[in-house]
C-alpha cells in the first residue's frame, strides 16, 4: 500500500487571475535563516578574528616603541660620548637638557697590555650608561655605548683613569 503525501490546496494569484494548484507537502517547513548553534559559531569564529588582530596590532605598536626608544638612546649615547671624548663636555654625568628623563653617566679606564710610547696617549676605553625612564609607571632602561680612543692630554678622562699628572702623554716634555 503507498501511501501520496496530503497535499492542501493554494490559491495563487497569476496575471491578474486566480488558479488553484497545489502547495508544498504538509509537515515539512521551508523556512530560510540560520540556527541558533550557526549563528553562536559564526560570532565566536568572528570574535577570536577580531582580538587576535588587535593582539597584533598592540604588539606590533609596542615593537614600534621599543625600537624608537633603542634609536632614541643609541643617538644621546653616540652625540654625549662623542662630546666627552673631545674635550666639549667636562662632566663625566649628569642629565641630557633636551630630554631631562635621560640621566647618563661615563667611566674610562686605560686598557691594561696596550703599550705606549713616550710621548702618546694611552688607549682609553670610555663606556656611558644611559637611564631612560619614560615615566613613573615604567621601569627604568639602561643602554651602554663603549668605544675606545686616545684622549686629548688636557681630557677629563685623564685625570679619572689617574693618568692626569704624566708628562709622557703630550703636554709638556
Amino acid at each position: 500500500m503507498t501511501t501520496t503525501p496530503r497535499t492542501t490546496p493554494t490559491v495563487a494569484l497569476q496575471a491578474g487571475s486566480l488558479q488553484v494548484g497545489e502547495s508544498a507537502q504538509v509537515g515539512k517547513s521551508h523556512q530560510s535563516g540560520f540556527t541558533l548553534m550557526e549563528l553562536v559559531i559564526a560570532v565566536a569564529v568572528f570574535s577570536t578574528t577580531i582580538l587576535t588582530m588587535l593582539y597584533l596590532r598592540v604588539e606590533a605598536l609596542e615593537r614600534v616603541k621599543d625600537s624608537w626608544e633603542t634609536r632614541y638612546l643609541q643617538r644621546l649615547a653616540q652625540e654625549k660620548l662623542d662630546e666627552v671624548m673631545f674635550g666639549v663636555d667636562d662632566a663625566l654625568d649628569g642629565e641630557f637638557e633636551e630630554d631631562p628623563r635621560v640621566l647618563w653617566t661615563v667611566d674610562a679606564h686605560e686598557i691594561a697590555g696596550t703599550s705606549r710610547e713616550e710621548g702618546e696617549a694611552p688607549l682609553v676605553e670610555c663606556t656611558i650608561t644611559l637611564t631612560y625612564a619614560p615615566s613613573e609607571r615604567t621601569e627604568p632602561r639602561e643602554y651602554t655605548l663603549t668605544s675606545w680612543f686616545f684622549p686629548q692630554p688636557e681630557s677629563l678622562l685623564l685625570e679619572q683613569i689617574g693618568l692626569d699628572e704624566m708628562d709622557s702623554i703630550g703636554g709638556e716634555q
